[in-house]
């Protein structure tokens, strides 16, 4: 039992960090743009280090091929506290080159770049954007391009270039799945393995899956986990409807099975709402309890104890719910939902927040959780 458990627990950590498999930071800010997904990090790492982050998560460093998509990224730095960010192009052997082989008919190059300095040991090859112009450049501009050395250094402004001044960004790729619905390029194989095992709810088939994922839509993601791990078939529930605000099935299901319950004084469930990071954490506990607690129930659930040692407080610990605060230490504790630089982002607050999709979980993220509880629980 213990080491299916950790399975779990692993398999979660890995896809509620906000991105893709194995994702140990959490993006500053997302986008979209004509079917591709942006992510901004503001985790310092070489470019070739930043590359193969991107790559292990299936996309690559970005590629702005496009006045559109510089704009979209000049967007993204808005939101950034680094000074300059790792984007997918190299300058080697003379020639611009981008690293997924696009061609480079647009640039944005800062005055007097790429100009190609040398090191004992290296050229500046690669190339970052800026975020803060270079104070060492008469009318250098912010958002412009600039060559640069692999480890982000310059010989005299270490005071403005350093490894812990870049961050980077992550493109992925549109694509449409076998069953019409758009997805992330990285999701691709694991969203048909969900579609192949039947764990993708009717409501979602044929749906843009990289948008954020509505309390009602996770319910009916979870009932198809619930169904495939535990080895049944729900039917429709033959209770009276607590909620004034939705008649959906699934959330009826769920709300019967105990995985949910409903917002406010329990008489509405806000279906629409979009899930964040402290309700997604309440509910796998949920579904923890459900599968690994015997009798456990939500009338009962003070008689269950969560033994874990809980880890310090996170930063923001003031904005995490009562309610949601013993999953959310449960699940940071067995590092199955983690924060990023002490905070744990339990939900949005401000209108700023809002707009970056500031701790919420995608439909992919969501089916791909599903898809790996079951394939390591079944």
């Amino acid at each position: 039992m213990k080491k299916r458990v950790l399975s779990l627990i692993m398999v979660i950590g890995m896809m509620l960090s906000m991105a893709a498999a194995a994702v140990d930071y959490a993006p500053k800010a997302t986008a979209k743009l004509n079917g591709n997904t942006y992510y901004m990090f503001d985790e310092s790492m070489t470019w070739d280090e930043a590359r193969a982050y991107c790559e292990a998560l299936d996309g690559h460093l970005v590629t702005i091929t496009s006045e559109e998509e510089q704009k979209l990224v000049e967007s993204l730095l808005e939101q950034g506290e680094k000074k300059q960010y790792w984007i997918g192009m190299r300058t080697a052997g003379g020639g611009n080159t981008w690293i997924t082989g696009e061609p480079c008919t647009y640039s944005n190059w800062d005055r007097g770049e790429p100009n190609n300095k040398h090191k004992t040991d290296s050229n500046e090859d690669y190339v970052h954007i800026y975020n803060v112009a270079n104070p060492a450049v008469r009318g250098s501009e912010r958002f412009k391009w600039n060559d640069m050395f692999g480890d982000n250094t310059y010989p005299g402004e270490e005071n403005h270039f350093a490894l812990k001044f870049v961050g980077f960004i992550c493109e992925w790729e549109y694509v449409r799945s076998s069953f019409g619905s758009e997805i992330s390029g990285w999701a691709e194989k694991e969203i048909e393995t969900a579609y192949d095992k039947k764990l993708i709810p009717e409501s979602l088939v044929g749906k843009d899956l990289t948008q954020p994922i509505t309390r009602a839509e996770f319910a009916a993601v979870s009932v198809k986990a619930y169904e495939a791990i535990a080895d049944v078939k729900t039917k429709a529930p033959a209770i009276e409807n607590p909620f004034s605000d939705t008649e959906d099935e699934d959330v009826l299901k769920a709300y019967e099975i105990g995985i949910t319950t409903g917002t406010g004084d329990g008489t509405t469930f806000s279906p629409s709402d979009l899930l964040n990071r402290e309700q997604a954490s309440t509910m796998l506990t949920r579904v923890y309890k459900k599968c690994f607690m015997e009798g456990w129930t939500i009338e009962k659930d003070a008689e269950f104890v969560l033994e874990y040692e809980k880890p310090a407080p996170f930063s923001d610990d003031d904005k995490i719910s009562l309610w949601a605060k013993d999953s959310v230490y449960f699940m940071a504790a067995n590092k199955i939902i983690q924060g990023s630089e002490g905070k744990f982002m339990p939900k949005a607050i401000t209108d700023a927040e809002k707009a970056i999709g500031y701790a919420q979980a995608t439909r992919e993220q969501a089916l791909i959780i599903a898809t790996r509880m079951v394939e390591n629980l079944k």
